[in-house]
């Protein structure tokens, strides 16, 4: 069984997306990052840097115990143990870590840069700010010509490249709404949104 500690942030709902989507049975251990419980010796002894989402697979390779942190590696873990989600070989694989990569370092890069300083902030960084918001919407643009010529961020099939991208600018839909243009991307968002998989991980309790 796999037990899940995940909460509320891109990087949470990326997890508990790749797990729904995978159909492999789990325990579901929904954080409240604000009670500081991502610190507590209990989830240290699990990721000891004290951040989610971070898993636990008691039949992990070779029938041992797994303890995995970071979203990207619980993505390509879990697609690979499920076999969905990341093909096997050829340009597809290449495609797709590529692309997951781009979406959780470029995208991601800028996306953190604009949420510290425009929410968390203890005071006004408006010329941080406005580096940041330029640069996310010009993540979002870079994303958006990728759409332009597939359906989906590494071709034909949705991937986990499309969670890692999808986590992130779920968090930020009305930083991406305002953004002129960027009709692909603004499509795949609603696209992937559908999908019964996404929809069940979105509604977990918060």
């Amino acid at each position: 069984m796999i037990d899940l500690y995940t909460g509320a942030t891109s990087n949470g709902y990326r997890a508990t997306i790749v797990l729904e989507e995978s159909g492999l049975p789990y325990r579901l251990h929904w954080m409240d990052l604000s009670t500081g419980v991502q610190k507590q010796p209990a989830f240290l002894a699990i990721n000891p840097q004290g951040q989610i989402p971070a898993l636990v697979d008691e039949a992990g390779p070779g029938g041992a115990r797994v303890a995995l942190a970071q979203s990207v590696a619980i993505l390509i873990y879990v697609a690979e143990k499920a076999g969905i989600l990341l093909p096997a070989g050829g340009a597809e694989r290449v495609a797709t870590i590529q692309r997951t990569m781009q979406a959780a370092t470029d995208v991601g890069t800028a996306m953190t840069g604009l949420m510290l300083t425009t929410r968390f902030a203890p005071e006004p960084m408006p010329s941080a700010a406005s580096l940041f918001e330029a640069r996310f919407a010009a993540q979002c643009a870079t994303m958006d010509s990728i759409l332009a010529n597939s359906a989906y961020l590494a071709g034909a099939d949705y991937s986990i490249a499309d969670i890692a991208l999808f986590g992130l600018v779920k968090r930020l839909e009305d930083k991406v709404a305002a953004l002129p243009g960027l009709a692909h991307l603004k499509a795949w968002m609603a696209t992937v949104a559908e999908r019964p998989a996404v929809q069940r991980a979105l509604a977990k309790p918060a």
